[in-house]
């Protein structure tokens, strides 16, 4: 989605201008405008060839807060999501044609990450911008070369909120500071080659207003351009991410005989998590295996070091508990991932899943993927999942939203409330009294859908049905769910153990006589 900020002050002439040639964009957007407590009609104009457009917000500032403060006053009211792309738009500029947010949508499509350049004046007199040479951005030099990147400057969220967690001086926010250097500089250094210039005009900047402040005072602006040259290097966004780890997977698994015959399933979903878009090194994944029977543990950890997974062993007399073993990972996972996920062993990934799972990630949301469900086929664990994910989809079914099997949470939202309920024994209500209880606790939960229709990111490798041993489980399960989510209300089960391996597990007698009332 294209976020457009337009920044405006005392523009009663070009303001109208600028908002009709966003308005005749042929893709979708968003816009804030914000008027920054200007001296003449310009929020008048602006309220006016807005009209009823919903694609637009207005807002004005009582007393004048600069252009920075402004600006990011309007990224704030646009509440972007992490992969949204951002558009500058000075308020006594306008857009050159229709069609030029298709034409920026064209270099994200090549992978872009950041697009600048070309503009005209007025007059007809096309601008400065052009690529920077490649021993620059080899060298990442670009403050101490002739400035290239300016309008019609482009970028996704993230990268700007990078920045701003880095923070501004006082002194940077004073209207002499040149924005554009301020924020291109660092998308240069960290985005490189994958920062695009667009030799196409697709900018008309206004150099005629009378209050472009290159014109009220042109030596303060130079001396705090070289301030903004002077400061030090951003870093590359791989050096970046090397720093910390983004998010932690948490697989449960218990593989016996009398299910399954290899672990292929498992090897064809770590094989698709480790094909993802996003550095392997961001992503810890974790095995917990519950139990399983020792003929797979060789095959196990054989498969955990070809793809440098942590494997968790627990050897406890149960049946089988989804939601222990989920917790047991959960408990294990790095305390510095800010998002924890769920995943089961029989799911296949496309390889823009995680990224977009991270990129609606937040710390009051829950993120939930529906999932489409293969036919009975066997699929050899060779197989190339990454180039051929699009010919599985064509044989695939939707799977509905009630049979889950994919969570992303907040880490300090899952601890809050001691993980997964170990109540809920086998599997079966454990991941719907979680959202349950997300909901309950303030929490939105998110499905990856485009236009109310599900992503189509995740796959998941056909099984043969629960046998009926299990249905009383399964009754039991629901019974509990109703009462703790519905009637009762309770956000934390378990208790401040949970998810702890036990030395010396002994068995609930009553349980294994099938006596379950202790579960309600």
């Amino acid at each position: 989605m294209f976020k457009i900020a337009v920044t405006a002050y005392t523009g009663e002439k070009y303001i109208g201008k600028c908002l009709n040639s966003i308005k005749i964009q042929t893709l979708d957007f968003r816009c804030v405008i914000i008027d920054d407590a200007s001296t003449d009609k310009t929020f008048e104009i602006a309220k006016k060839t807005v009209g009823d457009d919903s694609r637009f917000k207005i807002l004005r500032n009582k007393k004048k807060q600069g252009k920075m403060a402004s600006f990011f006053q309007a990224i704030d009211a646009l509440k972007p999501n992490k992969e949204d792309i951002i558009v500058e738009v000075d308020g006594d500029d306008w857009l050159k044609h229709d069609k030029v947010l298709e034409r920026v949508k064209e270099e994200y499509d090549k992978g872009a990450l950041a697009t600048y350049g070309q503009f005209e004046n007025p007059n007809g007199h096309k601008g400065f911008c052009g690529e920077y040479p490649e021993e620059i951005i080899t060298r990442r030099d670009y403050r101490r070369y002739s400035w290239l990147a300016s309008h019609l400057k482009t970028y996704k969220y993230f990268l700007l909120e990078y920045i701003r967690k880095q923070g501004f001086t006082k002194e940077e926010y004073d209207r002499a500071f040149p924005l554009d250097m301020q924020i291109m500089f660092p998308i240069l250094e960290m985005a490189g080659k994958r920062v695009h210039f667009i030799p196409d005009v697709l900018y008309v900047y206004n150099n005629t207003n009378p209050l472009n402040f290159s014109k009220l005072d042109r030596a303060k602006q130079i001396k705090c351009e070289k301030i903004v040259r002077n400061q030090e290097k951003y870093p590359t966004l791989e050096e970046i991410e090397a720093k910390e780890t983004k998010v932690s997977i948490v697989i449960p698994v218990r593989f016996t005989e009398k299910y399954f015959s290899n672990i292929t399933p498992l090897k064809l979903c770590l094989k698709s998590l480790r094909q993802q878009t996003i550095s392997p090194e961001l992503v810890e994944i974790i095995i917990s295996n519950y139990g399983s029977e020792q003929s797979f543990t060789n095959d196990l950890e054989k498969l955990c070091e070809m793809y440098n997974v942590k494997l968790i062993h627990t050897y406890e007399i149960s049946v089988w508990n989804r939601a222990r073993a989920l917790n047991l990972g959960i408990r294990s996972t790095n305390p510095k991932s800010p998002y924890i996920i769920a995943c089961d062993v029989d799911f296949i990934l496309h390889k823009d899943w995680l990224k977009k799972v991270l990129s609606l990630a937040g710390e009051k949301k829950v993120i939930l993927t529906q999932v489409w469900n293969l036919p009975e086929m066997n699929i050899p664990d060779n197989y190339d999942i990454r180039e051929n994910f699009d010919e599985l989809l064509k044989i695939s079914t939707l799977r509905p939203k009630s049979g889950m099997g994919f969570a992303c949470f907040p880490r300090k939202w899952i601890f809050k409330i001691r993980g997964y309920d170990e109540q809920y024994k086998v599997w079966g209500s454990e991941d719907n009294d979680l959202v349950k209880r997300a909901e309950l606790s303030g929490m939105e939960i998110v499905w990856l859908e485009k236009d109310d229709l599900p992503l189509k990111l995740a796959l998941h490798q056909w099984h043969p049905v629960r046998g009926e041993s299990n249905e009383k489980w399964f009754r039991l399960n629901r019974k509990r769910l109703v009462k703790l989510t519905v009637e009762q209300k309770i956000l934390k089960r378990n208790d401040e153990n949970w998810g702890l391996a036990k030395e010396k597990y002994i068995p609930d007698i009553n349980l294994l006589k099938n006596k379950l009332t202790c579960l309600i």
